[in-house]
């Protein structure tokens, strides 16, 4: 037997196809080859298992190969990166999670008795439309009730106001001693306000008097103290729907309808609080005051509250019933839409006519966004075959009621805008924020899990990833602020919903009525935002003026004033008294003298205090006010603090070019000079793009404008620009010759820029050194930067005038003179010497100022012959041509990076 089976064993090797199997007794018997006895013809001989029967490899060497190119990443770090990742990817059989109902009886119920009494689709069609017609006949007519008001005796049908209308308009918008919001008394009109005005708030500071008003209703007086008699007196820039409810004439849950009296000037506003609303108190007079007039019968009611009723009772019934997750989710998104933008939180509009073109307007790429939503976003995916309708209702449809709502449910958080200014200056905010961010990070920990059981997290991840990129881009782009809105919000957090889990249904709700909620009210606000779209009526940051101690004598005060600061074009001054502007002085108005002083007169028997702040002004335009000086009942004068109103914390002011450039610590000033044609704007954000450490940059503007008929058109943005010359050269087709080569002569230029603000402000009034400033100029600009570098050398007149002044004696050469007569560099890009510009001392010396010339490979302005001319001029001097022809800003790190080494080496000596 045991040769017959070495004998198998060797027909098996040698490929013999013979199937056969041994007995007990030795007798070979063939067999076929579906024999439950015939051999595995793919078993491996023992003589192969053998040879394979060695020590397994070592994981760590088998990990070698698929990491050749990172060998410098440490063992245990690759074995946690690879293990991280073998658990992103998640199991092996992917879970596919589907909501199972709670008590699934009684939630089919409502699909069962549709299949019963509507089982064909054309049926069911007709239901759907049916109930959607039924439930806008319903919206449509109970809106209609609610906007029927009955007449006022004597007074007429109410108009209807929003929360924020006040009869003085904020930021002097009534003119002049408030002309253009008289009459100030005998006037009034009946009213109806909407609901909820009690929570309408100012969100940035406002003055009342000397204090700082924000984040709280603005109702300024209010009813007699405790135990006195009389109505209800509130200054005339109140609010008339907050104070209306504060004087208990409307409500805040339902609104109502009053009528609304002009009194005159009135003196000392009651702080009172009443109704839920703690009203402003000011001791002094204000010429508009305003009183409700008592024992109006009036019978108004917001239908807010009947409009929400309908809409919610139509929709739960609308989702217990459907189980397509298209023909839920549209129409639910509808009904949500409209009773947003028409009913509870509705923008500023005039009519019902002018709110339904507004909401009409914004619904057409609302429904895009919807689809997008529901097809690329996962609404589809978490609402596909569920069938669980009392869940879905509660939670699904219940969270987009309350995200719907915001303006109602999530008041009560402190948080109204979400910018860094608001975060810090609103109490509460920050903390607010930290609670709400650790509470979005539990639920991502959540959904993160989830999205790994089902084996979707890496497809997530990557998409959040470029989410993030794309934010952290829109954080850097220059001049730009990225504001998170609700409806951005929603979007970004609405693919991490994309999966069925009770969780994620409430979640989902909740975004898509974020969603709805931003859209009707705000509508598409841009993502990124510039700073004065964002800044509102918040200060402006500018120069503030310096008053002098005021002169007071038989009941008037005099005020004199600082010149205002060299480096700005005001050319007056605004003076408010009691938040009204009763001064707009301008200095040159006088033909025999300049104006500097103005003087109030308190009116006889007027025993109060009286509040005064003061702005500069240019043209028609004012900066920001100074914080209010007192003038109290006694005489006496209470200097104003420092800082600018209408900000609730004081900052370094901008009263003078001393305070502005001692304020920084700054080693060096570096003077910007725009182009012909161009202004000081763009290249004040050019200089912050730089941010040279330790320096202080000034934008100037050129010292006339151009003509209207060679401004640019405004489709590319012009409207006004400027130039350095004397006068303006014409080319032969009697356009502007725009070369940087024409010398139109810079005489003006030099003496305003060299003389005054180097000269008088940064050296004699500031105390810096002429070797600590900087010039670039651009095109014409950066000819009048190399002229003035040029120039220099010769010294400054009124440094000189200040040295023989002050005893030093020896005119211009000695020390202060040498130190005084070159700048500590100059870049010009597209700018050579203007030959108006150089001295015409005979045997005078090299200036020795450093220059760097940019320009074009092609330059026309910087030609052999103007390289030469600086050469001649100049004892440092070096000239850059770019790969490109033309000449230009620069535009890539190449072109840069010439100018960027030339600032690093003049500013390397002051940090070193």
């Amino acid at each position: 037997m045991g040769e017959d089976t070495t004998q198998t064993r060797r027909q098996e090797r040698a490929g013999q196809t013979n199937d056969c199997t041994t007995e007990s007794d030795g007798t070979v018997i063939d067999v076929g080859a579906d024999h439950p006895d015939a051999p595995i013809r793919s078993a491996a001989p023992r003589e192969d298992l053998e040879q394979d029967d060695r020590p397994p490899t070592p994981r760590f060497i088998q990990d070698e190969g698929s990491w050749k190119r990172f060998r410098w990443v440490p063992y245990p770090v690759r074995r946690v990166l690879k293990a991280t990742a073998n658990w992103v990817r998640g199991p092996t059989n992917p879970t596919r999670y589907r909501i199972d109902p709670f008590f699934p009886r009684v939630q089919h119920a409502p699909i069962a008795l549709i299949d019963k009494h509507l089982p064909r689709k054309r049926h069911r069609a007709l239901a759907v439309f049916f109930f959607l017609g039924l439930w806008l006949m319903t919206f449509a007519l109970v809106m209609r009730y609610g906007q029927r008001t009955a007449e006022i005796e004597d007074w007429g049908k109410p108009t209807k106001i929003a929360c924020g209308a006040t009869y003085w308009a904020p930021g002097n918008g009534c003119g002049l001693n408030g002309v253009d919001c008289r009459p100030f008394n005998d006037g009034g009109f009946p009213f109806r306000c909407p609901a909820n005005c009690g929570s309408y708030q100012v969100l940035n500071p406002r003055a009342v008097g000397d204090q700082e008003i924000i984040y709280r209703p603005f109702v300024i007086g209010g009813p007699p103290a405790e135990g006195d008699d009389g109505p209800a007196v509130y200054r005339g820039d109140s609010h008339i729907c907050s104070a209306a409810i504060h004087a208990g004439v409307i409500s805040n849950a339902n609104g109502g309808c009053g009528v609304v009296r002009l009194i005159g000037q009135q003196t000392n506003f009651n702080s009172t609080k009443r109704n839920g609303i703690t009203s402003i108190g000011f001791d002094s007079y204000f010429p508009l005051s305003y009183t409700f007039e008592p024992g109006i019968q009036c019978q108004s009611r917001d239908p807010v509250w009947s409009l929400l009723s309908v809409s919610v009772v139509f929709s739960a019934v609308f989702s217990f019933f459907v189980t397509s997750p298209a023909l839920y989710f549209f129409p639910l998104f509808t009904i949500l839409y409209w009773t947003v933008g028409m009913a509870t939180d509705t923008p500023n509009h005039r009519d019902i006519a002018s709110l339904f073109s507004i909401e009409i307007g914004r619904f057409l790429p609302t429904a895009f966004v919807a689809w997008v939503m529901y097809d690329k976003m996962g609404v589809r995916r978490t609402l596909k075959g569920l069938t669980a309708q009392v869940e879905k209702t509660v939670l699904w449809l219940g969270a987009a009621w309350v995200g719907a709502l915001t303006n109602h449910t999530l008041d009560f958080i402190p948080i109204q805008r979400l910018t860094p200014r608001d975060l810090n200056q609103q109490p509460g905010a920050r903390a607010a924020l930290a609670i709400i961010v650790i509470i979005l990070a539990v639920i991502v920990v959540v959904q993160v899990w989830f999205f790994r059981q089902e084996g979707r997290l890496v497809r997530y991840l990557k998409l959040y990833a470029l989410l993030v990129l794309l934010l952290i881009i829109g954080i850097l782009l220059p001049d730009l602020n990225l504001r998170i809105h609700h409806y951005i919000l929603a979007l970004l957090l609405l693919p991490g919903t994309s999966i069925q889990i009770r969780p994620s249904l409430l979640y989902q709700g909740l975004l898509i009525g974020l969603f709805i909620n931003g859209i009707a009210r705000w509508g598409f606000d841009p993502i990124l935002q510039t700073d004065f779209a964002l800044r509102g009526d918040a200060p402006l940051e500018s120069p503030l003026p310096v008053i002098k101690t005021p002169v007071i004598a038989n009941g008037s005060i005099t005020f004199a004033w600082d010149p205002p600061p060299a480096l700005y074009n005001y050319d007056g001054i605004s003076v408010l008294v009691n938040d009204v502007e009763r001064f707009r002085t301008y200095f040159y108005d006088s033909v025999t003298e300049i104006v500097t002083n103005v003087t109030w007169t308190r009116e006889p028997g007027l025993e109060v205090k009286e509040y005064f702040r003061f702005a500069w002004m240019e043209g028609s335009g004012r900066g920001d006010y100074t914080k209010a000086g007192k003038w109290d009942e006694k005489g006496e004068w209470t200097t104003m603090a420092p800082g600018p109103s209408n900000v609730d914390k004081v900052i370094p002011t901008e009263a003078s070019s001393e305070e502005v450039l001692n304020w920084q610590s700054t080693t060096t000033i570096l003077l910007l000079l725009h182009g012909l044609g161009d202004t000081h704007l763009p290249f004040a954000r050019f200089a912050r793009t730089l941010s040279l450490p330790g320096t202080f940059s000034i934008a100037l503007r050129g010292i006339a404008a151009l003509p209207a008929a060679f401004l640019f058109s405004d489709e590319t943005g012009g409207g006004e620009g400027y130039h350095w010359g004397d006068d303006l050269l014409a080319t032969g087709q009697g356009e502007i010759d725009t070369s940087s080569r024409a010398d139109p002569g810079y005489e003006r230029a030099r003496e305003w820029v060299l003389e005054k603000v180097v000269g008088e402000v940064l050296v004699g009034r500031c105390g810096w050194e002429v070797g600590d400033v900087m010039l670039f100029g651009f095109g014409q600009g950066g000819s009048v930067a190399v002229g003035l570098a040029s120039w220099v050398r010769m010294g400054l007149r009124r440094v000189e005038e200040v040295k023989e002044g002050g005893g030093g004696g020896g005119g211009g050469d000695g020390q202060l003179g040498q130190q005084q007569k070159a700048f500590k560099g100059v870049v010009s890009v597209g700018g050579g010497l203007p030959p108006s510009m150089v001295p015409s001392l005979s045997g005078r010396e090299k200036s020795k100022t450093p220059v760097l010339v940019l320009c074009g490979r092609e330059s026309e302005a910087v030609d052999e012959d103007a390289v030469e001319l600086l050469e001649q001029e100049f004892e440092d001097v070096k000239v850059v041509r770019w790969k490109r022809a033309s000449d230009g800003m620069p535009q890539n790190r190449e072109e840069a990076l010439p100018m960027m080494q030339f600032f690093a080496e003049r500013l390397r000596n002051v940090w070193l």
